[in-house]
C-alpha cells in the first residue's frame, strides 16, 4: 500500500544524503538540502456497490536553503527524477518560499491500488 512506496520515496532520498521528515515545515533543518514526505490525500473509490481501490497522492518534496545552485541542487533533482521513472504518473512544480528563504521542488504522485479479494 502507501507506506511502501513512502518508504521507498524516503529512501531514494536518503540514497542520496538528502536529510527527511514527515511533512515538517516548522523544524526546518540546517542543511542546504532537505527533503519531505507525506500522504495529502487518499479515497476509496469503485463500483456503485462497494470500494474496489484506493486512489491516493504521494507528496515529496525537496527544499534548498538560502539559494538555488543550478549545477548541483539541478544534478541531485536529476538523479532523484531518475529514480522515479518506475512510478508511472508524477508531476513536479519548482518554486521559491519567501517565508523560509528556500527554494523548493514538489513532486505529486497518483497511485491505484485494488484491494484484494
Amino acid at each position: 500500500m502507501y507506506r511502501e512506496y513512502l518508504a521507498e520515496i524516503k529512501a531514494k532520498m536518503t540514497a542520496l544524503g538528502i536529510k527527511t521528515a514527515w511533512h515538517s515545515f516548522k523544524n526546518i533543518p540546517a542543511d542546504h538540502c532537505y527533503g519531505t514526505y507525506f500522504v495529502p490525500q487518499m479515497r476509496f473509490d469503485g463500483s456503485d456497490e462497494r470500494a474496489e481501490y484506493y486512489d491516493y497522492s504521494v507528496q515529496a518534496a525537496l527544499f534548498f536553503k538560502d539559494f538555488y545552485d543550478p549545477v548541483n541542487d539541478g544534478e541531485t533533482e536529476e538523479v532523484f527524477e531518475e529514480s522515479l521513472r518506475e512510478y508511472p504518473k508524477f508531476t513536479k512544480t519548482s518554486g521559491y518560499d519567501a517565508e523560509h528563504d528556500q527554494f523548493y521542488t514538489l513532486y505529486n504522485f497518483e497511485f491505484k491500488e485494488f484491494f484484494e479479494t
